[in-house]
């Protein structure tokens, strides 16, 4: 073939998608997995390289206002792939995003082989909380870079949460008894 061909094959053909691929959980399913649902506000993010230096991890320190799930304590420690450390990043597509004294609702499952805990459902277990005034707080998700699938014909679907939720619904959706 010759390289104008060659070059024109390749800029026709997609490149890999930029998205990781999850089973879409609703709140329930979230809540259901969940060891600790909390609300509060993230004090720190720190990232690091593993020991061997060929991945980045990030810790995310949240102090908790109000516990929904489980006895986490006053503050808890979430452990994320990815991250920035010098002029290295490391970015591990459909992963929750944290800022430094962000106000975030968190599902949380514990870290293998850790006292950390991780998100449950990659982005879609951390919302970020924000207040608006006269109208209450709202859990707003972001779920960039996650294509989320049915759990049972594995066909993409929309996600579960796509709008900002009022938070008090959002809680009594995950908290209320099913009624069958």
């Amino acid at each position: 073939m010759r390289p104008f061909l060659v070059a024109l094959v390749l800029l026709l053909v997609p490149g890999p998608a930029q998205a990781t691929t999850a089973l879409r959980l609703g709140p329930r399913d979230l809540a259901a997995r969940a060891r600790a649902i909390v609300e509060g506000r993230v004090i720190s993010t720190d990232s690091e390289r593993t020991p061997d230096g060929k991945r980045i991890f990030t810790r995310v320190r949240i102090r908790v206002d109000e516990v929904w799930k489980g006895s986490p304590g006053r503050e808890v420690e979430v452990v994320l792939p990815g991250g920035v450390v010098g002029d290295y990043v490391q970015i591990v597509q459909g992963m929750p995003r944290f800022g430094e004294d962000e106000s975030v609702l968190v599902f949380l499952e514990d870290a293998p082989a850790s006292t950390a805990y991780r998100v449950v459902g990659l982005a879609q277990g951390k919302f970020t909380v924000v207040e608006v005034p006269e109208q209450g707080k709202f859990a707003v998700p972001n779920l960039e870079g996650l294509l989320l699938v049915d759990p049972r014909s594995r066909a993409p679907v929309a996600p579960a949460i796509e709008v900002p939720t009022p938070l008090h619904q959002l809680r009594r959706q995950i908290l209320a008894p099913e009624v069958e």
